[in-house]
């Protein structure tokens, strides 16, 4: 199940168990960073995080992480087409050059319709929401 909550929503459990998880993917948490938490539960369990900072003209994707043994299950699409299907603003978010993954996740955007902009550290991804109709 998909759990969307504002960060001063959070319990203290649901803190614990996204910084967790976060620090399971992330050398950092940004969690107390962030305006709204998109989670997956699974038995009272979080296997899925994004972390949005909401801009009047965007949204920032941030962190999103998918506990180990539910990786290529479909977490991250199903987070991601939540956000997607529920937005109405761009949606922007930055994939690092130097992670072992960097292709993997760059090639992840492209297919689900991201635009990339490139400089010397990162990829910024964006989905334009504007011309949707």
């Amino acid at each position: 199940m998909i759990v969307k909550k504002k960060l001063v929503e959070l319990d203290i459990e649901e803190r614990e168990k996204i910084n967790y998880l976060i620090l399971s993917c992330f050398i950092n948490s940004r969690l107390e960073s962030y305006d709204e938490i998109i989670f997956y539960l699974l038995e009272n369990n979080i296997i899925g995080f994004i972390g949005l900072n909401i801009d009047i003209n965007f949204i920032n994707i941030n962190q999103l992480c998918v506990k180990y043994n539910y990786r290529n299950k479909g977490i991250a699409t199903k987070l991601l087409k939540y956000i997607e299907e529920n937005s109405t603003t761009n949606l922007i978010l930055y994939v690092d050059k130097n992670k072992n993954n960097t292709e993997k996740l760059y090639n992840f955007y492209l297919k689900r319709g991201y635009n990339a902009e490139e400089n010397e550290i990162e990829y910024k991804m964006s989905l334009d929401k504007t011309n949707i109709i």
